[in-house]
């Protein structure tokens, strides 16, 4: 008897509404919990897939801006240094928005990809140029700019690599641009690729000392650079340096 009443109660426990809301909610968490873990697992796949991809788009851009500098003899890992300092000037400035880093990142590697249209003779001419060949060297911005336009990036990788060479005071090429018409990131890629290129021998000079490199970027401070990039630079030299 007292087993047959035992088991009437609990007949009459499992009717209760109450406790078949309550299962009926703790199979529901349940079924969220494994909809859950089937989500992040396909979620993490994907995520790998994207960190493989991406990794490889890096490698990739790096394999062509090592084939750029190969181009000049004298600028062996220019492309990869500019890059470098180029993204600690952005993060010191706070240019953190992810699409203008990856740009800036691009455009840092393929800045010089217009100079694969320009003669070899003369990028490695030892002698000042004629004015015909300077206007063939200040050429290679809309050609590299026109090139990578057909890639169709996801990013602004077009504008700072055609406007790398604009000067602050609107002195500089292809389009006269001055102060913050110019795009930063361009700005940014001005200053980093110069300071490289002074730091590098050419063919018409040695290369300057660390001393005498940042004196020349302090007196193009409001002409050639943006001043604000000019003092970041020279605050901060000796953390880039290394």
């Amino acid at each position: 008897r007292s087993l047959s009443k035992r088991r009437l109660e609990l007949l009459s426990g499992f009717s209760s509404p109450i406790l078949w809301v309550f299962l009926l909610l703790i199979a529901f968490v349940v079924v969220a919990y494994l909809q859950y873990r089937f989500c992040r697992d396909r979620v993490s796949a994907a995520l790998g897939a994207q960190e493989d991809l991406r990794d490889l788009y890096h490698a990739t851009l790096a394999s062509l801006a090592m084939a750029i500098d190969a181009k000049d003899q004298y600028y062996p890992g220019h492309s990869q240094r500019v890059c470098a300092l180029a993204l600690a000037l952005a993060n010191e400035i706070g240019m953190h928005d992810p699409k203008e880093l990856e740009a800036l990142r691009a455009a840092s590697l393929l800045h010089d990809i217009g100079k694969l249209s320009i003669p070899d003779h003369i990028l490695q001419k030892p002698d000042t140029l004629s004015q015909w060949e300077t206007d063939k060297i200040k050429t290679h911005t809309n050609a590299g700019a026109d090139l990578l336009a057909a890639v169709q990036f996801p990013y602004p990788v077009v504008p700072f690599v055609r406007h790398h060479q604009e000067r602050w005071d609107g002195e500089g090429y292809p389009a006269g641009l001055k102060r913050d018409s110019i795009p930063l990131g361009a700005r940014i890629l001005c200053i980093a690729n110069c300071f490289d290129a002074l730091r590098s021998d050419r063919p018409y000079r040695k290369r300057m000392s660390l001393h005498a490199a940042l004196d020349y970027v302090k007196e193009q401070s409001g002409k050639s650079f943006d001043p604000r990039l000019v003092q970041i630079l020279v605050n901060k030299i000796d953390e880039f340096e290394k």
